[in-house]
């Protein structure tokens, strides 16, 4: 017997001991913030709903923006008692419409992909995602030609306390039928 062979001798068993006690050690547990909060895990897409209103839509949830963004229509803005607010309109795919009004908390310069930057109102909304509510930060601007209306980004996932299993839709919400 060569001494390679006599390695082998000791070697495989001490191996396949290794290979075979290993998925009893491994244990997955539930998501877990830097803190050790729970974090809930939801689809790429979810239905969702914008307070006040109760606007019910989809959106897509987004890892790669920072900030959410919702398909607004007709954006003017205002003074009101002082400060600079915004009226949108949403219109949804049935051309029904929704005015809403709030107060204008920043100007979002957004620089998209094709190098075009625009300026962009940004409002606190309260958005509702499996059965929880968070108030973020959303830039509204014209989002037609996207498939989805409004964008969650970074920021209210973070809040949410949310992970996105892009493999999935409607974790925490149902899909429309």
């Amino acid at each position: 017997m060569t001494p390679f062979q006599k390695s082998l001798l000791w070697i495989l068993p001490l191996l396949m001991s290794l290979t075979m006690c290993a998925p009893e050690t491994v244990k997955t547990s539930p998501p877990q913030d830097k803190h050790g909060n729970p974090l809930r895990i939801a689809g790429y897409i979810e239905n969702v709903a914008l307070y006040p209103g109760d606007l019910r839509l989809k959106a897509k949830l987004d890892t790669g923006a920072l900030t959410s963004s919702l398909d607004a229509r007709e954006i003017t803005t205002f003074q009101k008692d002082g400060k600079q607010w915004v009226r949108f309109a949403y219109i949804n795919a049935d051309s029904e419409k929704k005015v809403f009004e709030a107060e204008q908390v920043e100007e979002s310069v957004v620089k998209t992909h094709g190098a075009i930057t625009t300026v962009r109102p940004v409002v606190l909304m309260e958005i509702e995602i499996g059965g929880e509510r968070w108030v973020t930060r959303v830039n509204l601007i014209n989002r037609a030609n996207f498939t989805y209306p409004l964008l969650l980004g970074r920021e209210y996932l973070k809040t949410a306390k949310i992970v996105v299993n892009p493999g999935e839709t409607f974790r925490l919400s149902a899909e429309k039928r």
